[in-house]
């Protein structure tokens, strides 16, 4: 599958939306980056760079972080709804 192409080291407002629902996402459902690194067949410092920017998700990757946290694809790339 293809890259969801957002760079948070660019400044890219998507990515840092993207990484902030992740992260909101994890805290309400009490887990952790290697919880999610383990769920996505990854490591945790590679869960890492794609949270600060440095690697592009995949959207296969996307699709099942947002499994892992119980939301829709949508809800973690909408950079209105996580900024909110």
């Amino acid at each position: 599958m293809g890259n969801f192409e957002a760079s948070g080291a660019t400044g890219d407002p998507v990515a840092a939306a993207t990484a902030t629902a992740i992260r909101v996402g994890l805290a309400r459902k009490n887990s952790t980056q290697a919880a999610l690194a383990g769920h996505l067949h990854l490591s945790q410092p590679a869960v890492h760079r794609r949270m600060v920017g440095k690697v592009p998700w995949r959207i296969d990757e996307l699709m099942e972080a947002a499994t892992f946290l119980g939301v829709s694809v949508t809800d973690l790339i909408n950079d209105e709804k996580a900024s909110a």
